[in-house]
């Protein structure tokens, strides 16, 4: 990018008649000799100049003084200097770059943005996090880990650059999942360029509260159980053992809602804590106790269904049986709300219930229902709605329910001690006629 610089002349003579008398363009660090022969000579800011660069004018008709140097300003865009009838030096220097600033979250992918006045496919540029950690180097097609060493190895893996933009002097490059420790000053040098452009951005990471890895006092996953229940609440304790430093630690439910703390109790021992936190549940769902330690942004968490005054499994078996027909039974016991209780065949049709029975005890509901099924058939469930009614809301059995198969068990064995007592019988019978033989024979 050039700079257009006005020498214009002076006021008074007829010689230093206001006038432009020419108009340069300069590149950034160019050094420009020219030998002026008016009165005065003024320097117009123009838009492409920036505020805080500087110029010099230097008189050297005998010993040179020290330069002058005349800052531009966006409130100043007209400055004078007087150089009468001497050889000038105009040096144009570039301001340090504008450091720009950027604040990302933690585990996102970063942009640092470098560009150059052309391409930069055949050139090299280095990218740098406080002016001595090696973060990317391009270097005429070869980058670290593809041709180049000497990396950080924080960086190994997670930084790449845009190759398909060289061609438009983009160098700029991306950081994969930013750590914390990615924070600090960067800046992009682009050698081989006239001028050489440097960008510098000051980057932020802020961490995010996610589950950190064991040690340095990052508490484990919190131990959570039931201590008491009724039919309508239930009372669940979360434990949190040697945490460090001293962890928050709530029951949420699957809104994220924080449940009141029935109860906390901390204590410290050899500077870590132990906590334990317990909570009211009177709404079937998912809870958490989650752990918070905003030091090092950890936060972990153990998370369990409440069923409120729910059943067990529902237990089906079969109570007679026949070639053809058999007649099964579901029965649910101590279920709330009032269930519905259903016996369906492998592919989820109903069947008819022949025999339905329902008690309400304290509260708690207590249903058997009675189908008759096929004897070839042996796919068949016991499905309890709602949902939330028993822990587990069907039951099914592959082949003949359990009774059956331990009648089965009997049979067998009992067939098996028969058969074993009448070989002893037989094996009896020939030992005797055996010996009776012998005793026959003469002597």
């Amino acid at each position: 990018m050039s700079t257009i610089i006005y020498l214009m002349g002076g006021v008074g003579g007829s010689a230093c008649r206001r006038r432009l008398l020419t108009r340069l363009s300069i590149s950034r660090l160019a050094r420009i000799n020219i030998v002026i022969r008016v009165c005065s000579v003024r320097i117009k800011a123009v838009p492409e100049l920036e505020a805080g660069e500087d110029f010099r004018c230097c008189s050297s008709p005998a010993a040179p003084p020290e330069p002058v140097i005349v800052a531009v300003t966006p409130e100043q865009q007209q400055l004078r200097l007087r150089c009468e009838g001497v050889r000038v030096t105009l040096l144009f220097d570039p301001p340090e770059p504008t450091r720009i600033r950027m604040v990302v979250k933690e585990d996102s992918e970063v942009v640092l943005n470098c560009s150059a006045s052309g391409s930069v496919r055949d050139q090299v540029f280095d990218w740098k996090k406080d002016d001595d950690v090696e973060v990317f180097l391009y270097s005429r097609g070869l980058t670290y880990g593809s041709g180049l060493s000497g990396q950080s190895p924080q960086f190994v893996g997670r930084v790449a650059h845009f190759p398909e933009a060289l061609d438009l002097g983009n160098a700029s490059i991306k950081i994969k999942k930013a750590e914390v420790r990615d924070s600090g000053i960067y800046t992009c040098t682009v050698s081989f360029s006239s001028p050489v452009p440097r960008s510098e951005i000051s980057l932020v990471v802020e961490c995010i509260l996610k589950v950190r890895p064991p040690g340095e006092g990052a508490c484990p996953e919190p131990l959570i159980r039931i201590v008491d229940e009724t039919i309508s609440r239930e009372l669940w304790q979360c434990e949190v053992e040697g945490a460090h430093p001293r962890p928050a630690v709530q029951w949420q439910d699957s809104s994220g809602r924080v449940l009141p703390a029935l109860e906390t109790e901390s204590e410290e021992r050899d500077g870590r804590f132990y906590v334990t936190v317990r909570a009211d549940v009177s709404r079937s769902g998912n809870y958490s106790c989650v752990v918070t330690q905003e030091e090092f942004c950890h936060q972990i968490n153990s998370t369990t269904f409440v069923y409120i005054g729910a059943c067990s499994e529902p237990l089906i078996r079969i109570v007679e049986g026949g070639p053809d027909r058999e007649l099964w039974e579901c029965e649910v016991k101590g279920a709330h709300p009032r269930p519905a209780v259903q016996v369906q065949d492998s592919s989820g049709r109903v069947l008819p219930a022949l025999e339905t029975k329902s008690e309400e005890r304290d509260g708690r509901f207590y249903v058997t229902v009675r189908a008759n099924v096929s004897s070839r058939e042996r796919d068949y469930s016991c499905v309890v709605t709602p949902k939330e009614a028993c822990r587990e809301n069907e039951a099914r059995t592959l082949g003949r329910p359990r009774g059956v198969f331990i009648g089965l068990v009997v049979l067998f064995a009992i067939a098996a001690v028969v058969v074993y007592f009448k070989l002893k019988a037989v094996k009896g019978e020939r030992a005797a006629a055996s010996n009776k033989s012998t005793t026959a024979l003469p002597t």
